[in-house]
């Protein structure tokens, strides 16, 4: 079977289908073991024959039905699993979420897409039978967290994963140790690295060989399957748990546990949620200038290492008239847009990173189309490229060309009610900064 149709099966096998989450993991940690609760895809009966000839041709594993987990012969970092038939199933909300747990799960939701989408993968997602799955971040009360499982898919290689993701709560447990649990460190193949930066929360990147057997009888030994994950420990205990499992059986997995921590970090774990006087709907609360700088010139330095930025205090947004007259003869404060720069020296080029920030007149109306978003990127102005990342938020990759060369990556948000953009210019030149938009993405999705 040639690649192209592989990935013809897979996306057939994935159409319609809504995420769940994975299953808990801490509830074993003390034993010093982890397994994970593999379940049946969710999907109509017309791709059954083809999901099937897929698993068969590239062995991915479709799970265990609900109730039992799969066997470690080997202690951690080794799993062999059978497959079974998938079945139809729809993704349905659990029944005890409250009006809290869904707002949270929402905001999780759309970070995690967006972050996933910045490193060019889309998330297609599967249902189990017998459980309350739900499709996306869900709370389970035994797990202690928010849980969410899916596949993932990168078109520019062509490879696809399972991604895993956990926000749990503080427990009784020391947090190293908790993490290494979770992890499965020590187990065979399994490479565990801390990276502890000063001034940031402890960080654990984990790079594993997993068995997985997926027909015991054809392949007894099973095949030799790519892991990698990050766990990060909040300041509050909190631990986010992000794993990425190679699902084609190639052998082969690009990203890094480096990117899944930044996916880790994506998430915005104690943002609060206001509720509204109108229908008590909690909504999502724009972040203040001081945060907003903050998260600006925490961005550069994170995805620059080695730049000299100025400290968060010294980044102040300029007043609209300002804002207006940014260029003789072109009104780039439109819309009450705000605009906060940083002059920072990346790879010895004097750049001005900026900050640009639109208030929308109807919050949380319709979702993200890409009129709308265009309109708030200006682009009458500037070229522009719109993607959509999910339902409620559009990207536009806006490059200028006459006016201070530069690309700029700038999100609608519809549901939140805001635009936000962050830009490079070079100073002391006409030439464009050699920055690309992947980095401008992730600090424009880091600023929440």
């Amino acid at each position: 079977m040639n690649p192209d149709d592989m990935r013809g099966l897979f996306n057939e096998a994935l159409a319609g289908a809504d995420p769940v989450p994975a299953s808990s993991t801490d509830d074993i940690v003390t034993a010093g073991r982890r397994r994970v609760l593999r379940r049946r895809a969710a999907i109509g009966t017309g791709a059954v024959a083809g999901l099937a000839a897929l698993a068969a041709a590239v062995a991915i594993p479709m799970g265990l039905a609900g109730g039992a987990a799969p066997i470690d012969t080997a202690g951690p970092g080794t799993r062999e699993e059978e497959a079974e038939a998938p079945d139809v199933n729809t993704c349905e909300a659990p029944a005890d979420q409250s009006d809290e747990q869904l707002a949270i799960a929402a905001i999780y939701d759309q970070a995690l897409e967006t972050a996933m989408t910045a490193i060019g993968a889309s998330l297609g997602g599967y249902c189990g039978e017998g459980e309350p799955e739900y499709g996306g971040f869900s709370f389970d009360a035994e797990a202690g967290g928010y849980r969410y499982e899916a596949f993932a898919i990168f078109s520019d290689s062509g490879e696809h994963a399972i991604l895993r993701v956990e926000v749990l709560e503080p427990n009784e447990n020391p947090g190293a140790e908790r993490m290494e649990g979770l992890a499965g460190c020590g187990g065979a193949d399994v490479e565990c690295t801390w990276d502890e930066p000063e001034d940031t929360e402890p960080l654990l990147l984990v790079e594993e060989t997993r068995t997985v057997v997926v027909d015991a009888e054809e392949n007894p030994e099973g095949d030799q399957v790519p892991v990698q994950a990050a766990l990060l420990e909040l300041d509050d205990r909190v631990i986010v748990h992000v794993e990425l499992e190679e699902a084609l059986r190639t052998g082969t997995l690009s990203t890094t546990p480096q990117q899944l921590a930044d996916i880790a970090r994506a998430i915005p774990v104690g943002q609060e949620a206001s509720e509204t006087e109108e229908d008590g709907i909690e909504s999502y609360t724009l972040p203040d200038d001081a945060a907003l700088a903050e998260a600006l010139v925490d961005g550069i330095a994170e995805q620059f290492p080695g730049a000299t930025v100025p400290p968060a205090t010294e980044v102040e947004f300029a007043g609209q008239e300002q804002t207006e007259a940014y260029e003789e003869g072109y009104r780039y404060g439109n819309d009450n847009t705000r605009i906060a720069y940083a002059d920072a020296t990346v790879n010895e080029q004097q750049v001005r990173f900026f900050l640009q920030v639109t208030p929308l007149e109807s919050p949380g109306d319709g979702g993200a189309s890409q009129g709308p978003a265009e309109h708030y990127a200006n682009c009458d102005y500037f070229e522009c490229d719109y993607s959509q990342l999910n339902d409620s938020t559009g990207l536009v990759h806006r490059t200028s060309v006459d006016v201070r060369p530069g690309p700029t990556s700038i999100e609608h948000r519809a549901a939140d009610g805001w635009v936000v953009g962050v830009g490079a210019e070079s100073l002391g030149t006409t030439e464009p900064p050699s920055i690309g938009f992947e980095a401008l993405d992730k600090i424009v999705n880091a600023i929440r």
